[in-house]
């Protein structure tokens, strides 16, 4: 049932993303996918939050930006280590892009940790 589960959201999110591009709208986009999420229940989205990480690993710029809203939005902590080896290719990324995506993640991982108390001395 996961990989159902999975591979629907990652069809619906494709779908979403493909509608609000051509329309011009991609802050649309993030706001329906919230919405989808809000509509999972805990199971499904323990299953489905495997897509967003998948995304941080090997999605585009476009698929990690939707991915990081998600996580954040909804204080995703299991997020964390996706986060942080994301974190870690952006300093060694020389696109011009990398640098303002790193703030994003950085400041996500210091929301979740917050929430967790997951400090590091």
């Amino acid at each position: 049932m996961s990989e159902d589960v999975n591979e629907r959201w990652r069809t619906m999110w494709a779908e979403v993303d493909r509608r609000h591009v051509e329309a011009k709208d991609s802050q649309g986009a993030t706001a329906e996918l919230y919405g989808r999420y809000a509509e999972l229940n805990d199971a499904e989205r323990k299953q489905v939050n495997k897509v967003p990480f998948k995304a941080l690993e090997k999605g585009s710029e476009s698929e990690r930006y939707d991915a990081l809203a998600i996580i954040n939005r909804f204080n995703v902590v299991e997020g964390l280590e996706p986060l942080r080896r994301l974190a870690i290719r952006l300093q060694l990324d020389d696109s011009p892009g990398a640098p303002f995506e790193l703030v994003k993640v950085q400041r996500c991982v210091g929301r979740l940790k917050d929430s967790t108390g997951d400090y590091e001395p």
